[in-house]
């Protein structure tokens, strides 16, 4: 049983990825992952807080808490589905009464679909409190060279979220 969360990412991208002829209009299609979050004091969390030393939740406010996540990818939302990649992030909570539930994040997608290796990395503020954040596509490597685009990230349920990449 995971403790956390869990979302659902729907990766909205365009790839630069050259096509030839009557196919040069097209871009690649959307993509969607889940992303199974576990968080501390859990002895397998997904999340570790470095930022300050030895703090657990609930955090205090006033104090920017940085955290560090390298979470599995998954193909469906089942926790037993196979691994297609890994959410790798970096994360600062805001540390007024008004922005601690909002996260500056910088992170990758590192995937390995039917044969596409590569990674697409994305910036932005999440919330931990809203149902749905929408996030930048800066770019990527591998089979997801110069992608661009959004990442739209639903809380699914209290353990994992659902993105879809467009």
């Amino acid at each position: 049983m995971l403790v956390g969360k869990y979302y659902m990412i729907r990766v909205l991208w365009h790839s630069a990825i050259v096509f030839k002829g009557r196919y040069a209009a097209l871009r690649a299609p959307d993509m969607t992952i889940y992303i199974f979050r576990i968080q501390p004091p859990a002895a397998n969390a997904t999340v570790v807080v470095i930022y300050p030393l030895n703090t657990l939740p609930p955090y205090p406010v006033g104090i920017p808490v940085v955290s560090v996540g390298d979470q599995p990818i998954r193909l469906t939302a089942s926790e037993q589905s196979q691994i297609i990649g890994r959410q790798r992030t970096m994360r600062i909570r805001g540390n007024t009464p008004e922005d601690q539930n909002s996260f500056q994040s910088n992170g990758v997608f590192d995937l390995k679909i039917n044969g596409r290796n590569g990674t697409i990395s994305f910036p932005g503020i999440v919330s931990n409190i809203a149902a749905n954040n929408e996030l930048a596509i800066i770019g990527g490597t591998g089979a997801y060279e110069s992608a661009s685009g959004r990442v739209k990230i639903n809380l699914v349920t209290s353990v994992g979220s659902k993105s879809i990449l467009k």
